[in-house]
């Protein structure tokens, strides 16, 4: 009968010889790393962990920690106001959508507003060289939604009694290139 997998072992062991950089010792079997790492596990993904610890790790700047922060504890990713786990897996506000910064950002956490009803999936592709087409949108985001006018979007929030979002708006701007005055 194979072994069941230990999450909060595998966790424990990655931070202590992947973050801390020393080795695995018998006596952090009962020690608190592996305490901590059962704390964070039951709530937030495995997966969602180790981003969050290596985001930290890469960029401590981004987190509001200084160039020189060193990690120490596992269960830091559940500290702060609101905590640093959840600051890593809220995706930003995204740049304007005329900007090329605008189609890296639906690249790159797209998906994750959406899931999120952060961002209502809407993408209007400027024809401009280097701009992502509607199915290159589909294969990074996963979602596809049908393009509105800004008014017939603001239609259908009022029939749906729910505010125009700013990412609503936004996302059906056009190009400052192409605006008409």
């Amino acid at each position: 009968m194979p072994r069941k997998r230990n999450d909060t072992l595998d966790l424990a062991r990655w931070f202590v010889t992947q973050i801390l950089g020393r080795s695995w010792t018998r006596a952090d079997y009962g020690g608190s790393h592996m305490a901590h790492a059962k704390k964070v596990l039951r709530d937030y993904s495995i997966e969602d962990i180790k981003g969050c610890v290596l985001a930290v790790r890469d960029n401590p700047a981004q987190f509001g920690f200084p160039a020189s922060f060193e990690w120490k504890y596992l269960s830091t990713v559940l500290k702060g106001e609101p905590p640093l786990i959840e600051q890593y897996l809220t995706p930003p506000d995204p740049p304007p959508v005329w900007s090329a910064e605008y189609d890296k950002w639906v690249v790159e956490h797209g998906k994750k507003a959406f899931e999120l009803e952060m961002w209502d999936g809407i993408y209007l592709p400027i024809n401009e060289p280097g701009r992502l087409s509607y199915e290159q949108i589909k294969r990074c985001v996963g979602v596809w939604r049908a393009k509105y006018s800004l008014e017939e979007r603001s239609r259908r929030c009022r029939q749906e009694q729910r505010p125009i979002t700013p990412l609503s708006v936004r996302c059906s701007l056009q190009s400052p290139n192409t605006l008409q005055s």
